[in-house]
């Protein structure tokens, strides 16, 4: 179409510096982000958080093979390492002392009529015995072909340390609820402590109370060496 417009032609200028100081303010804006980013994940962990870590990393441990285990690759100190022999010494000897009474002492063969020698430690106890100490000795077999860092022989020795202190401590306690469960279930008011006892140990509910705790012993010694063998092989 041919003709004149009163309208003037309207003409847009590019100003291409303007257009670079836009791309560069894009850029600093994405650099900005990733910074910020970056700042963020630094601050995932806090200071106190940190120092948390740390002192978890270094504390003495006696009834945690589980952390032991965790933090294998950091250095456990001589000092620590003396405790943790210590300690392995004396639940081992806790453990003999209390097999040999236990076996010896406490329960010796009693002949009965008709019957020959009977003693209280029935076929299960033996079982579950046997079950746990072949069981304890294939894993410590275990650990002794695992190598970790520089440290071997002083994780070693704080594994077997903890793991034996922390199967003592959760026996004493289930001891001990089990202990009440039974005072609990039979409790009249003229029974009497020895009675309790033998109640406890003796009879269908010793029967049914020890059956419980040899399960609940069983897992106890199966989860707290499960550390026992993890690692790399020499």
């Amino acid at each position: 179409m041919n003709g004149n417009s009163d309208t003037e032609p309207n003409f847009v200028i590019i100003n291409d510096t303007k257009e670079l100081q836009s791309v560069r303010t894009l850029e600093e804006i994405e650099q900005t982000v990733k910074q910020s980013e970056e700042v963020v994940g630094d601050k995932y962990f806090n200071k106190i958080e940190i120092e948390l870590i740390e002192k978890l990393r270094h504390k003495l441990r006696l009834f945690d093979p589980q952390g032991i285990y965790t933090f294998r690759d950091i250095e456990i100190g001589y000092g620590q390492s003396i405790i943790h022999l210590c300690s392995l010494l004396l639940s081992l000897s806790y453990i003999t002392f209390y097999l040999y009474g236990l076996i010896v002492m406490t329960n010796p063969d009693e002949m009965v009529p008709g019957l020959g020698y009977v003693s209280d430690i029935n076929v299960l106890d033996k079982l579950c015995f046997y079950f746990i100490l072949i069981f304890t000795f294939s894993k410590i077999k275990k650990l002794t072909k695992v190598k970790v860092g520089k440290y071997s022989i002083r994780y070693k020795i704080a594994l077997c340390a903890n793991s034996l202190n922390r199967v003592l401590l959760d026996i004493f306690k289930l001891m001990i609820l089990m202990f009440f469960i039974t005072f609990t279930y039979t409790y009249t008011p003229d029974i009497t402590p020895s009675i309790l006892i033998k109640i406890y140990l003796n009879g269908v509910v010793g029967d049914t109370i020890s059956f419980i705790e040899w399960l609940i012993i069983i897992i106890i010694v199966v989860r707290t060496l499960k550390p026992f063998g993890e690692g790399a092989a020499k």
